[in-house]
């Protein structure tokens, strides 16, 4: 079935073949590879990178397997020839959202924006701006970082923008990158939840000339006697109050915080309870004159509990990210983006299965699997190129050792 006619029909059923192709087409239509050749056609680029990403593997590992693709040193220089980073990033930002209909997300949404990265051993490629220092993790304080915006409405989970972090790159340069691709997507922002990488004053002071935000405070300061913000987190009750955060570039910013006081339960799995905790949000925005009065310190925790959606966002792109060891931060990037678009793609089909006939929302639980999904997208990969089941041997061998 020709891949442009997917995506204006109405689906009766799924198979493997549809996602396959509703996975090459997303690619395809975007960004656009520079070959010819019909042992290194685009089809077959989308193919091998698609079966690395669908099996966490290597492009090197998927050559050596499949049978009818080109090398792994041709589908890097493919790649080198058709990708910059920039346009990159644009490119893989427009095919996020092919499948999105703007009709379901008109009213200000709930936007959820975090960091992930990638741990880096190595130089940068060219520029050193591309690799970003930060705390020591799995061997290494280098890392390429992506910012995205995801955003969680009557269960469809979608990851709407993604941004190549560079080093030095502020907080309110990554909030405003992101702020513009929502804006060309016509998507207003009624609340931004944050984590707590943007507790900072330049970032607080941004989100203040936003609707909303809310931002879990990071505890500072001395333990005994607490000082700086650790004064917030060793109270015993929830209230509202107000503190006033210090920066020697930033300078002073005083804003409201929600004291959530969780107290004593049991562990998930019974054996034993947890003791009790304070958690402290930052909540600013435009919308705050009124604001002890609109929401309660309970919803604050409970609106803000919501937002880990964007934790599993990145669990599962882990689960299908091609692994490389290229210096490249094109090809870093395409691996990060095919990994969300598959994982949009999988709450696309996922949505798709809580259909039920007549009027009314969709509701429950759909049994339609991401693994299941990149499990589906290798077969047809294997289907289409073959795998390679002889191996020449170069001499004669006994069989035992």
């Amino acid at each position: 079935m020709p891949t442009h006619l997917l995506r204006n029909q109405k689906l009766k059923e799924l198979t493997f073949k549809k996602v396959h192709a509703l996975a090459v087409e997303s690619l395809s239509q975007h960004l656009e590879l520079k070959s010819s050749g019909s042992k290194s056609s685009p089809e077959k680029i989308w193919d091998v990178l698609l079966s690395a990403a669908a099996n966490n593997s290597s492009i090197d590992r998927e050559c050596d397997e499949l049978e009818g693709c080109p090398s792994a040193n041709t589908v890097r220089g493919v790649l080198k020839d058709s990708l910059e980073l920039n346009q990159t990033e644009t490119q893989v930002n427009q095919a996020l959202v092919r499948h999105l209909k703007r009709s379901y997300w008109k009213k200000p949404q709930k936007i959820a924006v975090d960091l992930v990265e990638i741990p880096y051993h190595g130089q940068p490629s060219q520029d050193p701006e591309e690799v970003r220092r930060g705390k020591a993790k799995q061997g290494t304080t280098h890392f390429h970082v992506f910012a995205t915006a995801y955003v969680v409405r009557r269960n469809r989970r979608v990851t709407l923008a993604l941004h190549y972090v560079r080093q030095g790159e502020s907080n309110v340069s990554i909030l405003e990158a992101l702020k513009t691709r929502l804006d060309e997507l016509g998507i207003s922002v009624g609340l931004w939840q944050e984590n707590r990488a943007f507790c900072s004053v330049a970032a607080l002071r941004w989100f203040d000339q936003q609707a909303e935000a809310i931002v879990p405070m990071v505890a500072r300061g001395k333990k005994d006697p607490p000082s700086g913000s650790r004064v917030l987190f060793a109270q015993k009750k929830s209230s509202w109050t107000t503190y006033t955060m210090e920066s020697d570039t930033d300078g002073k910013f005083t804003f409201e915080v929600a004291l959530v006081r969780r107290y004593s339960r049991p562990s998930r799995s019974g054996d034993k309870r947890i003791p009790p905790t304070t958690i402290v949000y930052a909540v600013v925005g435009k919308r705050l004159s009124s604001q002890r009065r609109r929401r309660s310190l309970s919803s604050v925790a409970e609106t803000y509990r919501l937002r880990f959606g964007i934790s599993s966002s990145y669990r599962q792109m882990n689960q299908a990210r091609l692994r490389t060891s290229s210096r490249s931060p094109e090809l870093r990037l395409l691996a990060v983006a095919i990994a969300f678009l598959l994982r949009n793609l999988w709450a696309l089909c996922s949505w798709m299965t809580l259909s039920r006939p007549g009027s009314g929302r969709r509701g429950g639980q759909s049994n339609f699997r991401f693994p299941t999904l990149l499990r589906w997208i290798s077969r047809q990969v294997e289907a289409r190129l073959g795998i390679n089941t002889v191996i020449q041997l170069q001499a004669s061998s006994p069989l035992c050792f």
